[in-house]
């Protein structure tokens, strides 16, 4: 049995076993402890989720508000470069999904997904956006994407090349920067 629920400051004390998951599915540097207690578990505008099996975190997913500030200039500026895409103003972004190695194939990351959009869907948001990152060795966020009634828009080439640099994360399929995985854009409007 998995207890899913909204993370919060008090559980920034999981942060190793938060970390390890995400390192695990996205690679090294991905997320800093720093970027975890400020972007998402301080913020307003973002939610984290986990999932818990007895006290240990086995899952997470991240997600937050695009309507304005510097997130979104930073994402437009970022896809500018790659599609050429109108984006609706109150956007919700599904940013990453973790699951740990021995839980996968267990419907957790659907679960997540499911809550992720039910709560950007709550906070006003028209339209939800997220990249799925394309590799024959992962987990396919594509398939669960899909499944939802998100609909592919855009091919990304090279998505995380100059963040993986910026960042030196290091990708789970590529290895030292930069990543040259390519990424798909989804959206799914709200339809109520």
């Amino acid at each position: 049995m998995f207890l899913f629920r909204e993370l919060h400051l008090e559980d920034f004390a999981f942060n190793g076993q938060i970390l390890e998951i995400i390192e695990s599915a996205l690679g090294k540097n991905y997320l800093t402890k720093e970027e975890l207690l400020e972007d998402w578990l301080r913020s307003t505008d973002s939610q984290l989720l986990g999932v818990f099996s007895e006290t240990r975190i086995i899952g997470i997913r991240g997600h937050y508000l695009l309507k304005e500030g510097q997130k979104r200039q930073n994402f437009e500026q970022r896809l500018s470069k790659l599609a050429h895409i109108t984006l609706p103003q109150n956007l919700g972004f599904l940013a990453f999904s973790a699951v740990h190695p021995d839980f996968r194939g267990k419907g957790i990351g659907k679960h997540l997904l499911r809550m992720g959009m039910q709560w950007l869907f709550q906070q006003g948001c028209s339209c939800l956006a997220a990249v799925a990152w394309i590799s024959n060795e992962t987990p396919n966020s594509e398939i669960l994407f899909q499944a939802a009634g998100f609909r592919m828009i855009a091919e990304l080439p090279e998505w995380w090349r100059e963040e993986s640099m910026q960042r030196e994360s290091q990708c789970p399929k590529c290895g030292m920067p930069p990543c040259k995985c390519n990424g798909r854009l989804y959206v799914k409007d709200n339809v109520t």
